[in-house]
C-alpha cells in the first residue's frame, strides 16, 4: 500500500491527494512537516535530503517532488491522466513544469506575505502581486471555453495546477476577475477527490482505514507472522544443511524430510493467506493498469469470487479427508507423526485464504458502492 508522509494543508501534498483519490489507489497519510519537528531527522532526511514534503514510499520505491510523484501515479496506475503519446503528452506536462517556473515564485511570496501588515511585507511585494495576477491571466486566457487545460478530460496538468491556483484566486490582495479560471476552478472544488484532497470532506475510501486502530493491531499482526514465518524458514534451511551435511559424511538422521516436507506445506498455506490479504499473490495486470479505479475493483471483485469459491471448495474436501486421516490413524512413516499434521495445513490455508477473499470482496464491494458513478 502507497504511504504519503506530508500534512494535508501543503498545497504539494494536496496535489497528489487529489491524483490518488481521482486513481482511486489505496493509501495511507502520516503528518509530516516542521511543525510536527519530523522532516529535520535521519531517518526522513534519508528518504527526501531536502526534508520537504510530500515523499511517497511505495513498496521499495521512495519518491519526492510532488510533480514526480504525480507522474509515477499516473503512470503505474492510470496513464489516461497524461498523453498517449510523446506529442500528447507536452500539452499535459507543459502546465506542471510552467507551474514550478512561472507561478510557484510569486505564489510563494504573495503566500508568505499576504498574512502580514503592509508594514511588514517584503519591499517586492507589490511586484509579486503584478507578476502572480500576470500568471493568473495566462491561466484565465488558456481555459476559456474549455472545461480542462490539456485535452477534454481531467489531467496531471488540472491536477497539479488545482491546489495552487485555489489558494491564488483566494488571496486577499487586489486582482481583477478571472471569470474562466473562476468556472474551471469551481468545477474541480466540485470533485469529490479535491474536497477529499484539500479537506473539505473526508475520504470516503481511505478515513476508517487510517483512524481504525483495529486496522493497526491487524498490520502488527501481520507482520508479526510475517517474521516468525521467516524465522521458520530459516530454521528449515539451517536444518536441511544439517541433513546434507549428515549424509555426505554417511550418517543418516531419521525424519529430518519428514519434517522439512511438512514444515514447507504449512509455510506455502500459511504464505498463501498472507499475500491474499497483500493483493500481492501473481496476477496479470495488462488491464488494471490502463482502466479507472471502478473496473479495476469490478476486477478484483470478480477475481475475489472465483478465489472464495475455489479455495472454499479445496477447504471442505480437505475436512473431508482429515476426517478419514483421523479415522483411519494414518501417520507418517520415519517419526510416526499423525497425517492430520500436513493435512491440517491445506485445511487451514484454503478455508484461511477463503475467509480473507470473503473480507477483501466486502471491502471491494463497499469501495465500489462509496464511489458511485465516479470512474
Amino acid at each position: 500500500m502507497i504511504k504519503l508522509l506530508g500534512r494535508q494543508t501543503s498545497g504539494n501534498v494536496q496535489k497528489v491527494l487529489f491524483a490518488l483519490e481521482e486513481i482511486g489507489v489505496k493509501y495511507t497519510r502520516e503528518d509530516y512537516g516542521r511543525q510536527f519537528n519530523n522532516t529535520q531527522t535521519p531517518e526522513y532526511k534519508t528518504l527526501n535530503p531536502n526534508s520537504k514534503v510530500p515523499t511517497v514510499i511505495d513498496g521499495d520505491t521512495v519518491i519526492w517532488e510532488s510533480n514526480t510523484i504525480l507522474r509515477y501515479l499516473a503512470a503505474l496506475h492510470k496513464p489516461a491522466l497524461t498523453g498517449s503519446t510523446p506529442a500528447e503528452k507536452t500539452h499535459v506536462e507543459r502546465w506542471m513544469d510552467w507551474l514550478l517556473a512561472s507561478l510557484n515564485t510569486p505564489y510563494v511570496a504573495v503566500f508568505k506575505d499576504s498574512k502580514n501588515e503592509p508594514d511588514k511585507r517584503a519591499a517586492d511585494f507589490a511586484a509579486q502581486c503584478a507578476d502572480l495576477v500576470a500568471q493568473l491571466k495566462i491561466l484565465d486566457g488558456h481555459i476559456a471555453g474549455k472545461s480542462y487545460f490539456a485535452f477534454d478530460r481531467l489531467t496531471l496538468a488540472d491536477i497539479a495546477l488545482a491546489p495552487i491556483v485555489k489558494r491564488c484566486l483566494e488571496f486577499p490582495i487586489e486582482k481583477p476577475d478571472f471569470p474562466e479560471l473562476a468556472r474551471w476552478m469551481k468545477a474541480i472544488e466540485a470533485r469529490p477527490a479535491f474536497g477529499v484532497a484539500t479537506g473539505a470532506k473526508p475520504s470516503e475510501d481511505k478515513a476508517a482505514l487510517q483512524s481504525d486502530a483495529g486496522a493497526g493491531l491487524a498490520r502488527v499482526a501481520l507482520s508479526a507472522v510475517r517474521v516468525l514465518l521467516g524465522s521458520v524458514l530459516i530454521g528449515l534451511v539451517l536444518l536441511n544443511v544439517l541433513n546434507a551435511v549428515a549424509r555426505a559424511v554417511g550418517t543418516v538422521v531419521i525424519g529430518v524430510d519428514e519434517v522439512l516436507v511438512f514444515g514447507m506445506i504449512w509455510m506455502v498455506m500459511i504464505g498463501m493467506m498472507l499475500v491474499t490479504a497483500d493483493r500481492s499473490h501473481i496476477a496479470l495486470e495488462i488491464l488494471t493498469v490502463r482502466v479507472g479505479a471502478r473496473a479495476r475493483c469490478l476486477l478484483s471483485i470478480v477475481t475475489h469470487i472465483v478465489m472464495m469459491a475455489a479455495c472454499a471448495y479445496a477447504a471442505v474436501q480437505s475436512f473431508g479427508f482429515i476426517q478419514r486421516v483421523v479415522a483411519t490413524g494414518q501417520t507418517s512413516m520415519a517419526l510416526g507423526m499423525p497425517m492430520l499434521i500436513p493435512h491440517s495445513a491445506l485445511l487451514v490455508g484454503f478455508g484461511g485464504t477463503a475467509i480473507i477473499a470473503a473480507m477483501i470482496l466486502v471491502s471491494d464491494i463497499r469501495f465500489l458502492s462509496q464511489r458511485g458513478g465516479r470512474a
